[in-house]
């Protein structure tokens, strides 16, 4: 199948063989066909979307966004010739990262012009980011199909996600980076262990498919710090944004329900990856 660049027209984006996708008065574009969904609303719903928002508009993640800052940083210095920088976030959830990220960049003095862009399988997901900033470009797509020209992105963010890694090196430049967070084994140790009768431990995922398509790890960091949840609303958002809020038994969720605040940790391997095929 052809793929034709998008183009906006009006209140749409159209190929040049005039297939349509409207922007909706939200700001965002939905480009998930009906043969790319594996249900009829994936991806995080609309509850999941805003525990989520809820809890990290209280900036219990800002050690991670920090040094997600910088390799960014770094690159645009490298690659200070640049007239544009392109950025994407795969999976960006209701787009705290990267609207924070957006934000940080704009205090930098620059001349480089900053394309930013994110996109979830979720259109809750994306109508909570769209509602966040209108400056970034939001649509709901898949890892497996990003709306993106082949080479046109210089850096990736792949967030607690599921990264396709032939996707992803289609769309990258040369040389682009990849900035991969993945859950340690002591991410939400103590939340997990009031839940779990058993904690199973998890490690992060290897990189044998990144590497197979051109990925080369430039960078590996381990970011720990610690999470004080000071109620009981607080806490329900925390397990509510993650995938163990419907994985946990009853029982488990009731003991946690028994809390009127909560001591836990974030564990987060950071992993910058650029791609050198």
């Amino acid at each position: 199948m052809d793929e034709l660049p998008l183009l906006q027209r009006g209140g749409s984006l159209k190929c040049e063989k005039n297939h349509s996708f409207d922007i909706n008065k939200d700001g965002y574009c939905n480009l998930l066909l009906v043969q790319q969904k594996n249900s009829k609303d994936p991806g995080d719903n609309k509850e999941m979307v805003a525990a989520r928002k809820r809890f990290l508009e209280q900036k219990f993640y800002q050690p991670l966004l920090s040094k997600l800052v910088q390799p960014i940083l770094e690159f645009a210095q490298i690659h200070s010739r640049l007239r544009q920088l392109s950025i994407v976030d795969a999976g960006c959830g209701e787009g705290y990262y990267l609207h924070n990220i957006a934000e940080q960049l704009a205090q930098v003095p620059s001349e480089m012009q900053l394309n930013l862009a994110g996109f979830d399988i979720s259109k809750w997901a994306i109508q909570a980011a769209a509602k966040r900033n209108r400056d970034i470009a939001w649509c709901v797509a898949s890892n497996k199909n990003p709306p993106y020209a082949k080479s046109s992105i210089h850096i990736i963010l792949s967030l607690f996600g599921f990264p396709n890694w032939e996707s992803f090196s289609r769309i990258q430049s040369k040389d682009g980076i990849i900035l991969l967070c993945d859950s340690e084994e002591n991410h939400l140790l103590e939340l997990r262990q009031i839940i779990y009768d058993e904690v199973k431990v998890t490690t992060p995922p290897s990189l044998d498919l990144a590497l197979a398509n051109g990925y080369r790890e430039i960078k590996n960091e381990r970011v720990q710090f610690a999470i004080s949840a000071p109620n009981q609303a607080t806490i329900q958002d925390l397990l509510d944004m993650t995938p163990h809020a419907y994985r946990a038994k009853e029982d488990g969720l009731a003991r946690l329900r028994e809390y009127s605040s909560l001591e836990t940790q974030g564990d987060i391997r950071l992993r910058v990856l650029k791609l050198e095929k």
